[in-house]
């Protein structure tokens, strides 16, 4: 399973109503019955503001997430940039929109998870499991 960027920050800020879907997502991964992935350019995204401000703990809290033994940090190879540069040309997503979603491609992810409007609606390489529509089904 892959995971959007806008999932992981959910989680770490406990957005709501978003934050037990997520939650439930991530024990999933962490109790071993699914394998995260992240891309790299995830991580990066999620670090920006808490490097900034020099949040140290948030920071930390990041790196608790994504060490944990059944997530996976993706780094960028030639392949994925790539597959990226396809899926953007092709989409017309961000840069690192389409990298995300080419490292789910590669990672072999059944899904990838996020709250990306854009992304649910253009992406065919992969099923976009949308947060709001998946909340607002549990309604």
């Amino acid at each position: 399973m892959g995971f959007d960027s806008n999932f992981l920050i959910y989680h770490l800020n406990r957005t709501e109503p978003y934050a037990s879907v997520v939650t439930e997502l991530l024990a999933a991964v962490r109790d071993g019955f699914k394998e995260g992935y992240v891309s790299v350019v995830s991580e990066l995204e999620m670090l920006v503001q808490p490097v900034r401000e020099a949040r140290w703990w948030e920071i930390e809290q990041i790196g608790t997430v994504l060490d944990a033994p059944q997530m996976h940090v993706v780094e960028l190879t030639r392949a994925i940039a790539r597959t990226a540069a396809q899926i953007r040309a092709d989409r017309r997503l961000s840069l690192a929109d389409a990298t995300i979603v080419a490292t789910a491609v590669h990672a072999g992810c059944d899904v990838l998870v996020g709250n990306d409007e854009r992304c649910a609606q253009r992406v065919r390489e992969i099923p976009y499991v949308f947060l709001s529509a998946l909340i607002g089904e549990q309604r």
